[in-house]
């Protein structure tokens, strides 16, 4: 497969291997009624901004699943707005706290951030006083998401984190315009791993921006992995989430193959797991661009669907060819599966 993709507009040109994955998608594209579904525009987003007092923190939870020893955060929602995305739930408490207590929904189109300069000061002094480890920029946001890039806080947190010698850092987006902090990732380049999340192949990339409306594009995003490829920056891969009634087996494979590729060193994975209200914000979302969501519904409502469907994403990605965690809580999952699951030592329980 060649690693060198472009793409502009509606014209994307692709290898042969490319246009067959491409054939496959528009099967699927028409199978789920989606054949002229629109990459979602950017909203108007309110953006609130808060004094976040820690920059950088110990993130046990990901240590337990092999991404990073600390966590560091740029705020609290993402303006991403991503609506599969559990931070609204998963920070809920938090949002009250800055909202005056009110619930937000990933639609409603609020940013939270954090105060820039401010922010960017607290990681300064945190890097300089903790023990160095691995720090995810971001576990829960994104330092590249369109409010954080007007602060330019992905790389100025980058640079606060890099200028202390010991630390290494993992970042995560879904955004290309990590790419213009590739000259500073290149400067560290032993210390720095870029993953840019791929959650479709190329052939699936509009259906995706459905749900994920702020974000660069999945195509975009596997441009700005083969450039930092290209750079010989360090690399992995982040598969997640896989949706159930949306991507299939061969997306799946695509995507290991893209993603090895671009010399990941390594691929973590996860299907995506139910909270908050993000299954109906997801399933109101491609119905209200005509994609029939009945197998999306299905593939979450059904624990025995989604259990069906999480282990045979967890038997594809088992072929990759570099490691691979597939991270994995079993409280979802049916007894069988969870047994079936076991067979796998690539699964990491949570």
């Amino acid at each position: 497969m060649r690693t060198g993709l472009s793409g502009g507009g509606d014209t994307v040109h692709l290898t042969e291997g490319e246009m067959a994955g491409l054939q496959d998608g528009d099967v699927a594209m028409r199978r789920l009624g989606g054949e002229a579904a629109p990459r979602g525009k950017e909203r108007n987003m309110e953006v609130i901004d808060f004094e976040k007092k820690a920059g950088i923190r110990p993130a046990p939870a990901f240590a337990e699943k092999g991404l990073a020893t600390h966590s560091c955060n740029v705020g609290i929602l993402c303006g991403h707005g991503c609506l599969y995305c559990s931070t609204a739930a998963v920070n809920r408490h938090s949002v009250r706290r800055v909202c005056d207590g009110a619930t937000l929904r990933m639609s409603d189109g609020v940013a939270i951030l954090a105060d820039a300069d401010k922010f960017v000061a607290s990681v300064d002094r945190d890097a300089g006083r903790m023990q160095p480890g691995v720090v995810e920029l971001c576990t829960t946001v994104d330092a590249w998401s369109p409010e954080a890039q007007e602060h330019d806080l992905g790389r100025r947190c980058l640079d606060a984190i890099l200028k202390h010698p010991g630390w290494t850092v993992r970042v995560l987006t879904k955004n290309a315009a990590v790419a213009k902090d590739f000259d500073l990732i290149d400067r560290h380049r032993d210390r720095v791993l870029v993953g840019l999340s791929i959650t479709a192949p190329a052939s699936l990339s509009r259906v995706l921006s459905v749900l994920e409306p702020n974000a660069s594009t999945n195509l975009e995003r596997m441009q700005a992995m083969v450039e930092a490829h290209e750079r010989g920056l360090r690399t992995f891969g982040m598969l997640c989430p896989l949706i159930p009634g949306i991507i299939g087996t061969e997306h799946l494979r695509e995507m290991v193959a893209f993603v090895q590729s671009v010399g990941a060193e390594e691929i973590f994975a996860e299907t995506l797991n139910a909270r908050g209200a993000n299954v109906d914000e997801c399933g109101e979302a491609l119905d209200a661009v005509r994609i029939d969501s009945k197998a999306f519904r299905e593939g979450m409502g059904s624990r025995d669907v989604w259990s069906a469907v999480t282990l045979e994403y967890a038997r594809v990605i088992a072929g990759a060819t570099v490691p691979v965690k597939y991270l994995q809580y079993p409280t979802r999952l049916t007894k069988q599966a969870q047994e079936m699951m076991k067979q796998y030592d690539h699964v990491v329980w949570l």
